[in-house]
Protein backbone atom coordinates (compact mmCIF):
# COMPACT_ATOMS: atom_id res chain seq x y z
CA UNK A 1 0.00 0.00 0.00
CA UNK A 2 2.60 2.74 0.84
CA UNK A 3 4.37 1.54 -2.53
CA UNK A 4 7.57 0.17 -1.76
CA UNK A 5 6.85 -3.68 -2.89
CA UNK A 6 4.83 -4.79 -6.23
CA UNK A 7 2.75 -8.18 -5.74
CA UNK A 8 2.17 -10.71 -8.09
CA UNK A 9 0.18 -13.56 -7.69
CA UNK A 10 0.69 -17.19 -9.50
CA UNK A 11 -2.32 -19.18 -8.63
CA UNK A 12 -2.50 -19.72 -4.96
CA UNK A 13 0.96 -17.73 -3.82
CA UNK A 14 1.83 -14.25 -4.13
CA UNK A 15 5.37 -13.37 -5.30
CA UNK A 16 6.78 -9.67 -3.80
CA UNK A 17 8.89 -7.84 -5.91
CA UNK A 18 10.64 -4.38 -5.45
CA UNK A 19 8.38 -1.74 -6.40
CA UNK A 20 8.78 -0.62 -9.99
CA UNK A 21 7.08 2.56 -9.24
CA UNK A 22 8.39 5.80 -8.54
CA UNK A 23 7.40 7.31 -5.07
CA UNK A 24 5.57 10.34 -4.52
CA UNK A 25 8.13 12.02 -3.45
CA UNK A 26 9.69 12.10 -6.25
CA UNK A 27 7.17 12.57 -8.47
CA UNK A 28 6.57 16.64 -7.05
CA UNK A 29 10.07 17.11 -8.11
CA UNK A 30 9.31 16.87 -11.49
CA UNK A 31 6.43 19.37 -10.99
CA UNK A 32 7.09 22.86 -12.02
CA UNK A 33 4.30 23.92 -9.29
CA UNK A 34 5.89 24.25 -5.44
CA UNK A 35 4.75 21.36 -3.11
CA UNK A 36 4.54 21.53 0.36
CA UNK A 37 2.59 18.66 2.43
CA UNK A 38 1.89 19.68 5.90
CA UNK A 39 0.20 17.29 9.18
CA UNK A 40 -2.05 18.33 10.90
CA UNK A 41 0.04 19.26 13.82
CA UNK A 42 1.34 21.91 11.16
CA UNK A 43 4.73 20.14 10.62
CA UNK A 44 6.44 20.19 7.21
CA UNK A 45 6.27 16.32 5.33
CA UNK A 46 7.46 17.02 2.28
CA UNK A 47 9.04 19.83 0.43
CA UNK A 48 9.48 19.54 -3.43
CA UNK A 49 12.67 20.40 -5.02
CA UNK A 50 11.70 23.28 -7.13
CA UNK A 51 10.81 24.97 -4.24
CA UNK A 52 13.76 24.15 -2.13
CA UNK A 53 15.40 26.00 -4.64
CA UNK A 54 13.37 29.36 -5.32
CA UNK A 55 13.94 29.79 -1.58
CA UNK A 56 17.56 29.04 -1.82
CA UNK A 57 17.21 26.39 1.28
CA UNK A 58 20.67 24.17 0.53
CA UNK A 59 18.96 21.05 2.60
CA UNK A 60 15.08 20.66 2.94
CA UNK A 61 15.83 17.79 5.61
CA UNK A 62 16.30 21.20 7.65
CA UNK A 63 12.88 21.80 7.51
CA UNK A 64 10.77 18.40 7.67
CA UNK A 65 9.23 17.65 10.52
CA UNK A 66 9.28 21.33 11.83
CA UNK A 67 6.62 23.28 11.87
CA UNK A 68 5.57 24.72 8.30
CA UNK A 69 6.04 28.35 9.81
CA UNK A 70 10.08 27.71 9.63
CA UNK A 71 9.90 28.14 5.58
CA UNK A 72 9.89 31.23 4.12
CA UNK A 73 6.71 32.42 2.34
CA UNK A 74 4.88 29.57 4.81
CA UNK A 75 5.60 32.03 7.64
CA UNK A 76 2.37 34.28 6.15
CA UNK A 77 -0.66 34.19 8.67
CA UNK A 78 -2.70 34.12 5.71
CA UNK A 79 -1.30 30.71 4.79
CA UNK A 80 -1.20 29.34 8.27
CA UNK A 81 -4.90 30.21 8.64
CA UNK A 82 -5.72 28.64 5.38
CA UNK A 83 -3.92 25.08 6.40
CA UNK A 84 -6.14 24.96 9.81
CA UNK A 85 -9.08 25.97 7.73
CA UNK A 86 -8.66 23.38 5.06
CA UNK A 87 -7.81 20.68 8.11
CA UNK A 88 -11.12 21.82 9.69
CA UNK A 89 -13.31 21.58 6.70
CA UNK A 90 -12.12 19.38 4.49
CA UNK A 91 -12.33 20.93 1.29
CA UNK A 92 -10.55 22.60 -1.35
CA UNK A 93 -9.27 26.08 -0.86
CA UNK A 94 -7.85 28.54 -2.99
CA UNK A 95 -6.14 31.77 -2.29
CA UNK A 96 -3.48 34.24 -3.44
CA UNK A 97 -0.34 34.24 -1.76
CA UNK A 98 1.94 37.67 -1.98
CA UNK A 99 5.58 36.74 -1.15
CA UNK A 100 8.15 39.50 -1.16
CA UNK A 101 11.29 36.98 0.24
CA UNK A 102 14.70 38.25 -0.60
CA UNK A 103 14.56 40.08 -3.67
CA UNK A 104 14.00 43.86 -2.67
CA UNK A 105 11.22 45.34 -3.79
CA UNK A 106 10.41 42.46 -6.10
CA UNK A 107 7.15 40.44 -4.92
CA UNK A 108 5.84 37.38 -6.41
CA UNK A 109 2.14 36.24 -6.57
CA UNK A 110 1.12 32.63 -6.31
CA UNK A 111 -1.93 31.11 -6.87
CA UNK A 112 -2.56 28.57 -3.71
CA UNK A 113 -4.50 25.44 -3.28
CA UNK A 114 -4.79 23.99 -0.07
CA UNK A 115 -6.03 20.14 -0.87
CA UNK A 116 -6.72 17.86 2.19
CA UNK A 117 -4.98 15.11 2.01
CA UNK A 118 -4.54 11.42 3.42
CA UNK A 119 -1.52 10.86 4.96
CA UNK A 120 0.87 7.31 4.52
CA UNK A 121 -0.08 7.03 8.06
CA UNK A 122 -3.81 7.46 7.35
CA UNK A 123 -3.16 11.10 9.04
CA UNK A 124 -5.07 13.97 7.90
CA UNK A 125 -2.99 16.75 6.15
CA UNK A 126 -3.16 19.32 3.43
CA UNK A 127 -0.99 19.59 0.57
CA UNK A 128 0.07 23.28 -0.65
CA UNK A 129 0.20 23.35 -4.27
CA UNK A 130 1.83 26.81 -5.03
CA UNK A 131 1.49 28.11 -8.90
CA UNK A 132 3.50 31.17 -9.62
CA UNK A 133 1.15 33.58 -11.30
CA UNK A 134 3.25 36.99 -11.52
CA UNK A 135 5.56 39.29 -10.58
CA UNK A 136 5.12 42.63 -9.46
Amino acid sequence: MAGDVDVEKFGRSKVYFSASSVPISKVFDFANDFIIVVRKDMTTVEINTPFIEYLGIMEKDRFIGKNVKNLPLADSPKMTDDISEVLEKQEILEDVINYKGNRGSKSDRFLAKFVPTALKDGEKGVTVILSKISDK
